[in-house]
């Protein structure tokens, strides 16, 4: 039986993205930062991000349409103007003007992610659940400290430095 991509759900807590943001401080205290959160969920992290640092836009991207009609809708009573939602595949939204991109990409294809990263602009920082391109030098990824998430307290992340 075949499983409906992204049927598994469980977001970032605030003290995890807390550890994210204290983690990578020079990325997230930057005023002319853009943030992408691929596969965004109800929206917790985006909007979180969006209140709590001075980036000057914030975008969660969302596929599943009911999880996009709740981040809208929190958005409509928030009214973040640097905040946004898109309700499409990321892969087919253009995110060249990232300089971070956030990921639980547990149950996303590769190649969608790959294709992705390919996009991206040099020095942008790429936080993701899992590895997602074979590099020659496998050790530009680094691990994260544990990221306190509501499905798995134990894993860190991965992260690298588009070169």
């Amino acid at each position: 039986m075949l499983r409906f991509q992204g049927d598994r759900y469980g977001e970032i807590t605030d003290k995890g993205t807390q550890a994210l943001m204290d983690s990578f401080s020079e990325y997230f205290n930057n005023p002319d930062g853009v943030f992408y959160d691929l596969g965004s969920g109800k929206g917790n992290l985006s909007i979180y991000m969006a209140m709590n640092t001075p980036l000057k836009k914030v975008c969660g991207i969302e596929l599943h349409d009911e999880r996009y009609g709740i981040a809208k809708e929190k958005n409509k009573v928030l009214d973040l103007k640097q905040l946004s939602f898109i309700h499409d595949d990321y892969s087919n939204c253009n995110i060249s003007d990232a300089t971070i991109v956030y990921s639980d990409n547990s149950d996303m294809p590769r190649d969608k992610f790959n294709k992705a990263y390919d996009d991206l602009p040099k020095g942008c920082l790429v936080i993701s659940t899992r590895r997602f391109k074979v590099l020659e030098n496998k050790k530009k990824y680094k691990r994260t400290e544990v990221i306190e998430k509501t499905y798995a307290t134990h894993k860190q992340n991965w992260y690298i430095i588009k070169d």
